[in-house]
């Protein structure tokens, strides 16, 4: 059984504490001490070598393969850094074997080292680490900046940064280290398999971070620039590109920057956005440069042609300026008020001229950290919002501690176990949609085990009510996630989730629903592989009887990359697997990948497919490549279906790409979908044209024939003509087209053949943005990550924007 809440509030609470006595506020550093014999008879302390400076604790054994080859370059970068660095080799040879130790050390001429010999293991226990070859780097203060498990040749080189960047972090700020940053730690895992941290990046030296989607125009403009900027500044600066895609897209990540090749860039998956939420960024493309301290030097919101030198201009003054002292008036911890403090302000305003309809929406993010530790609300006020609400309150209260091995976050949170088969809370304000936990979390990573566990309740308020009328009391979760990785690029996860079914009818015993996964994750140079299967108890599908009507859960995905061509399959079955269906009084707690394409075109994103978690089955085929020259190819294909065979959704997708026609860039799409017995052939054209420094002109056109069944056959067309100057401003002309009769009209929809609008932006600095929609548009759904919103018809003036303090 799982512990009651109060219980496991205590456990994490306890595990804290735990954390903190390892380091005790009257030690001098970060971790504890050690002392251990060498094989001449002497020992060796970890404090006593942190009083010199940074460390290099490498486990090895006279036995291993890998630590036979990784000990020369040790040797090596040893006598690089003598005097700067000390190289422990921690010899865990047990009884047996230890005495070959020494003579082996002195045969092979491994003099630059300091031998130490573990056989008891303590050592190598305190420091959970599984098996040898095993490198952990300690900056001067102790705290721990870079971890290795194995070794491949080249690992040396990537050590060799992580040492120069502990060495460049230690320029002194008010007499002390730099070695605690500015900016808040964060781990996110990367499309391969591995992980990346923010700290231990910032380790090595400045740090560009850059969300980006595989549906976003603008992101994949940009990419490439990144990408070169990332191999001019190699070694100096490290550019992270967050990937945003949610559940739904992920898998396409992956392929997508092995067939651009984007190889100089860290890729960051952040499926849940809790990033995104801590660094308070809104929607992609978005741009954060942080310098070696961690503070936050430029924010940019947007792409334009010509920002990339913008960038670069940054990152020059970056590298050129040392790390310096905090302002007066410093924040506690050393940082300054703008380190300390930082606030975002989202809003929407939109006035309808033909029925005087106003709408006023607003959403104030407020964070402030301190050390280790970062609290933070939110203001909300809805004027009324688009479902017709008002308020105004503080939601999305928190308080969080992170440690960079230990995280614990209390109030409201998100997050997602494995692909989401069993949660995922996200909020996404552009659908309406915040599927929040209020309560308390806890992340840990051992040795190659990271565990969390969370208890809390849904939505924001005791009882929510959704638009058909239902009242959804609120519920109380409690959930675990492991993942054990068994070798690089392979893992094996598990999640659990329970909890008490709403309107259960009197009944001698309170029966929990129960719902978990196991998963397998695997990633190799030419071919990923992702299978995740659930089971559910399905207790609340007979609340009357409280039968027993179990639900299972399917999702794999097979990725192969040969050279330019990477290729990816997937497969998924969902079968009674809603999780608590109105979690936000609208949408489930749960949100597995929906096989239905995320596209860069307008009229495409209008398919009316809402994913169903109770039933519903599909597959999905794509293909990226590479012909060289800048001709590019992605095809796509997916079906969906329900257990009856019924088809929900049918699409079969086409582009090309040609990057290379002078100053031009060319696009086109054809692309045949089927939903709902309404049959959509496509076919869409954009272009770019870079003639001029400060000027880019960009064309877009879209044509769709819709055989909409009995009510017969129509046509409609998308256009947009759009003129950036960079950096600030961007104009835009939209036309939209059709050649409906009458019947073929919605009730909601407005009568018409023409519907023109424009669109003005001004990008602010500091990442903020001013936007000015005017025109009239027609009523349709708005589909994201296979959940789907009806946008009315509108006609009028809208004002929204980003501000950014």
């Amino acid at each position: 059984m799982f512990p009651r809440p109060r219980n496991l509030f205590l456990l994490l609470c306890a595990a804290l504490a735990l954390v903190s006595w390892a380091q005790p506020a009257t030690a001098q550093y970060a971790t504890p001490d050690w002392t251990l014999p060498t094989p001449d008879g002497d020992q060796v302390s970890l404090h006593e070598a942190l009083a010199k400076g940074p460390v290099v604790l490498s486990f090895w054994a006279t036995w291993c393969i890998p630590c036979l080859k990784e000990m020369p370059h040790l040797n090596e970068m040893a006598a690089k850094y003598d005097g700067e660095v000390t190289f422990i080799a921690v010899s865990i040879d047990d009884s047996k074997s230890m005495s070959k130790v020494g003579p082996l050390v002195r045969t092979k001429g491994w003099d630059n080292l300091v031998i130490a010999q573990d056989a008891g293991g303590t050592v190598q226990q305190m420091m959970q680490v599984l098996s040898p070859p095993y490198t952990v780097v300690f900056d001067a203060n102790g705290s721990v900046a870079y971890r290795h498990e194995g070794y491949r040749q080249g690992d040396e080189v990537e050590l060799d940064h992580a040492v120069e960047g502990v060495l460049a972090a230690q320029t002194t700020i008010t007499g002390r280290p730099v070695t605690s940053f500015a900016a808040p730690d964060w781990t996110l895992p990367t499309p391969d398999g591995d992980q990346v941290s923010l700290h231990e990046q910032l380790a090595k030296g400045p740090v560009v971070v850059a969300f980006w989607a595989t549906w976003c125009i603008p992101c994949l403009k940009e990419m490439p620039h990144l990408n070169d900027l990332a191999a001019e500044f190699d070694g100096e600066v490290s550019i992270i590109a967050i990937s945003v895609d949610n559940s739904k897209s992920m898998s396409k990540v992956g392929p997508l920057v092995r067939a651009k090749g984007w190889n100089d860039l860290i890729i960051g998956q952040d499926a849940a956005g809790t990033v995104q939420q801590t660094l308070q960024v809104l929607s992609p493309p978005f741009t954060i440069l942080f310098d070696g301290g961690g503070s936050e030097v430029y924010r940019h919101e947007g792409y334009r042609q010509g920002d990339e030198v913008e960038l670069k201009h940054a990152i020059e003054r970056v590298l050129a300026s040392p790390v310096t002292a905090p302002a007066v008036g410093s924040a506690p911890g050393g940082l300054s008020w703008r380190d300390a403090v930082t606030a975002t302000d989202q809003f929407e305003y939109s006035y309808d001229t033909e029925t005087d309809e106003e709408i006023m929406e607003n959403w104030l993010d407020v964070a402030y950290q301190f050390g280790d530790f970062r609290t933070g609300v939110m203001l909300n006020h809805q004027a009324p919002s688009e479902d017709g609400n008002r308020r105004n309150e503080i939601m999305h209260r928190y308080f969080a501690y992170g440690s960079g091995i230990f995280d614990l976050r209390i109030g409201h949170y998100y997050g997602m176990f494995g692909r989401g088969l069993v949660w995922n809370s996200y909020e996404d304000r552009f659908i309406r949609v915040d599927t929040a936990l209020d309560g308390i979390i806890g992340h840990g990573g051992f040795g190659p085990v990271n565990l969390a566990l969370l208890s809390g309740t849904t939505g924001t308020t005791p009882t929510i009510s959704d638009p058909d009328g239902y009242i959804v009391n609120s519920v109380d979760v409690r959930g675990v996630d492991a993942d054990y990785r068994l070798m690089r690029g392979l893992s094996l996860g598990a999640a659990g989730l329970t909890y008490l079914p709403n309107l259960q009818p009197d009944h001698d015993e309170a029966l929990r629903e129960w719902v978990g996964t196991g998963r397998l994750d695997l990633n190799h140079t030419h071919t990923s592989l992702y299978l995740e299967y659930g089971k559910k108890t399905g207790y609340e599908y007979n609340l009357t009887t409280l039968d027993l009507d179990e639900g299972s859960a399917f999702y794999g995905n097979l990725g192969v990359f040969a050279g330019p061509v990477s290729a990816s399959i997937e497969r998924s079955d969902y079968d009674k697997f809603r999780v608590i269906p109105r979690a936000d009084g609208k949408q489930p707690l749960n949100r597995p990948p929906a096989l239905v394409r995320e596209h860069i075109y307008a009229l495409l994103n209008r398919k009316p497919h809402a994913m169903n978690q109770d039933d519903e089955k599909g597959w999905q085929v794509e293909v990226n490549a590479d012909f060289g020259k800048g001709w590019l190819m992605l095809g796509n294909a997916s079906k969906i279906e329900t257990h009856n065979r019924e088809t929900l959704f049918e699409e079969v997708y086409l582009q090309f790409e040609q990057g290379h026609i002078g100053d031009f860039r060319l696009r086109s799409g054809i692309d045949y979908q089927e939903s709902e017995g309404t049959i959509r052939q496509s076919i869409c054209v954009d272009g770019s044209w870079y003639g001029m420094e400060r000027l880019t002109w960009t064309a877009q056109f879209e044509q769709q024939h819709v055989d909409a069944g009995v009510l017969g056959e129509y046509d409609q067309q998308w256009m947009k003509l759009e003129m950036e100057l960079p950096p600030r401003w961007t104009f835009d002309a939209i036309l939209e087209t059709n050649n409906k009769y009458e019947a073929q009209f919605d009730p909601d929809e407005i009568k018409g053949s023409t519907f023109p609008s424009g669109q003005v932006t001004y990008t602010l600095n500091g990442g903020g943005n001013l936007n000015v929609w005017f025109g009239k548009r027609q009523a349709g759904q708005l589909c994201a990550g296979g959940v789907c919103k009806f946008e009315p018809a509108f006609q009028g003036v809208e004002f929204y924007g980003i501000f950014r303090y």
